[in-house]
């Protein structure tokens, strides 16, 4: 459905069950990165995140507020319609 509205630009994901502050979903779409999510704890006593930062020498690599990752959790993540598009020319 949203790939069918041709005037609908990015596809945002937030669980029913991941609290944010509100400010998030304007910060995240303000981005012009095709994918961008906010992370947030697993459900479990343990503090542990879902994400594999990308790191050089064990630092995460980051830049203009963003840490880049080579998996995040979709329970909060904004996708833009063309990374939608790049996929589906490359892989059809």
């Amino acid at each position: 459905m949203f790939l069918k509205d041709q005037k609908a630009t990015d596809l945002f994901f937030i669980d029913s069950d991941v609290g944010f502050d509100a400010s998030g979903v304007t910060r995240i779409l303000e981005r012009g990165e095709e994918i961008v999510a906010g992370i947030y704890p697993l459900k479990q006593e343990r503090m542990e995140f879902p994400v594999k930062l990308k790191t050089i020498g064990g630092r995460p690599i980051g830049r203009d507020g963003l840490i880049e990752a080579d998996f995040l959790p979709t329970g909060f993540m904004r996708i833009k319609r063309n990374a939608f598009v790049r996929m589906m020319s490359q892989y059809p």
